[in-house]
């Protein structure tokens, strides 16, 4: 009798170990993935939910959090890792006006029923992570072209946005930060002239 519960006891075990392993192959797949998953998936629920003129005010909604938290990111690293007291400051002032503006869109977001990323992208992690291998006197400049960059990119969007989308609330949201937007590039290039 012992011989017959052996082996289906055996059997099952060999089951359970596998089935553990295959979990853990499978949750660190979807780790890897999770801040594109995040993003792709707020922009599929929002497919479902809205009509095409709505959706593309929640799309920018999307790319505006996914956006602010790399820039708070950012702006965090730079406290961390520069030597260099302007780059500190304006760092500062970063995390500090784009925590609002995250704030700002999260509260719209939940208002509107919009669904967002809970994090920035991996293109934003990749970039964040090669800032951080950078030397100081190179991160300071590198830092710096990356937020001109970001800075440049996001007027255009809120410039764009304050025209183009359909809630009028998220229009005047819109062109009313694009003005600290140009203050902090102004601020950025400043820097940047000096280093």
């Amino acid at each position: 009798m012992k011989s017959i519960f052996k082996r289906p006891l055996f059997v099952f075990a060999a089951v359970i170990v596998w089935l553990a392993l295959l979990s853990i192959v499978l949750a660190g797949f979807v780790s890897c993935n999770s801040s594109d998953e995040s993003k792709t998936q707020a922009e599929d629920a929002n497919k479902e939910k809205f009509d095409k003129a709505a959706e593309k005010d929640a799309q920018f909604v999307v790319d505006q959090v996914s956006g602010n938290y790399a820039e708070v990111k950012l702006a965090q690293l730079a406290q961390q890792k520069s030597t260099n007291a302007e780059i500190k400051s304006i760092a500062a002032m970063l995390e500090s006006d784009h925590t609002a503006v995250l704030n700002d869109l999260k509260s719209f977001a939940t208002k509107k029923n919009i669904s967002i990323p809970a994090e920035e992208s991996q293109d934003a992690k990749d970039k964040f992570q090669k800032l951080n291998e950078e030397q100081s006197t190179a991160f300071d400049k590198r830092w710096c072209d990356e937020l001109m960059d970001k800075h440049t990119k996001g007027i255009k969007s809120y410039e764009d946005a304050s025209t183009n989308l359909e809630d009028p609330e998220l229009k005047s949201w819109a062109a009313n930060l694009v003005p600290k937007l140009k203050m902090h590039h102004e601020k950025l290039e400043a820097c940047h002239k000096k280093l």
